[in-house]
């Protein structure tokens, strides 16, 4: 029987007229305080395998993105994290002109993946939809509906 505990990682989607947010809540992946656990978060905003959005976001409140395989995207996204003594959670908010949005999302889907890892670590990254070890492979996404 493996002794380690599981992992949960959880994200919560909402929006409005501007803004999309996620909250998302992390199990502790490293006891390391030098370890930096993040997020990484991708969006095929056209759901056609094309990976158009992806961000890191650390337990520290770094982000770093990248959109259409370009590194350094600099968008203009709202975070805020909480630490704990098991976890972090991190608040972030999306303003829809940040990842080029101008129709309405209301009966929309788009590809959405999620992994949790720690920076440095070979280390298995943890993938909601399975990317085969590419974690922004946008064909491997799952759908994200938004109703």
């Amino acid at each position: 029987m493996d002794s380690k505990a599981i992992v949960q990682t959880g994200v919560k989607v909402g929006y409005d007229d501007t803004p999309l947010y996620l909250l998302f809540t992390c199990s502790t992946l490293s006891t390391d305080d030098q370890d930096i656990e993040y997020l990484l978060v991708g969006f095929d905003t056209n759901h056609n395998g094309g990976g158009d959005y992806t961000f890191e976001i650390d337990k520290n409140g770094r982000v770093q993105g990248e959109k259409d395989g370009i590194m350094d995207w600099n968008m203009e996204i709202g975070t805020r994290i909480s630490l704990s003594s098991d976890g972090w959670i991190a608040e972030v908010a999306i303003p829809y002109a940040a990842i080029e949005w101008k129709k309405k999302i209301e009966k929309e889907v788009w590809g959405f993946n999620l992994s949790h890892g720690v920076r440095g670590q070979n280390t298995a990254l943890t993938s909601w939809s399975p990317t085969l070890g590419q974690p922004s492979n946008a064909q491997r996404c799952g759908d994200l509906f938004f109703e």
